[in-house]
């Protein structure tokens, strides 16, 4: 997305569906990877549960989405998507038999 030369921000939203306990959520921030120990979130308090996206501005690049599952359990999909669209950058399912720490969703903003 450009405009008259210049990059255009994208509004997204990071979206959780599950069939699961309906308070399950997913925590974290979005990170610019590769990551290091000084690495400082481009979006903080990413809080995310079915039917309440978490809504938020990035420039074009690559992205991860790193979380923590918290107040359920089970399988579920993160998404992240355009704001007025249906369809998203990225979409991954996780499960918590695997943990509930240390989810990463990697995504790309176009240009």
């Amino acid at each position: 997305m450009k405009e008259e030369g210049r990059t255009k921000n994208m509004k997204l939203s990071i979206s959780l569906d599950h069939d699961g306990s309906v308070h399950l959520r997913t925590i974290g921030e979005v990170f610019t990877p590769p990551l290091t120990e000084t690495s400082k979130p481009e979006v903080s308090d990413v809080n995310a549960q079915k039917g309440r996206p978490s809504r938020f501005v990035l420039q074009p690049g690559v992205y991860e989405y790193h979380f923590h599952v918290d107040n359920g359990s089970g399988a579920f999909t993160v998404a992240v998507t355009p704001e007025g669209t249906q369809e998203p950058i990225a979409s991954k399912q996780f499960d918590t038999k695997y943990g509930f720490a240390g989810k990463v969703l990697r995504f790309e903003v176009g240009s």
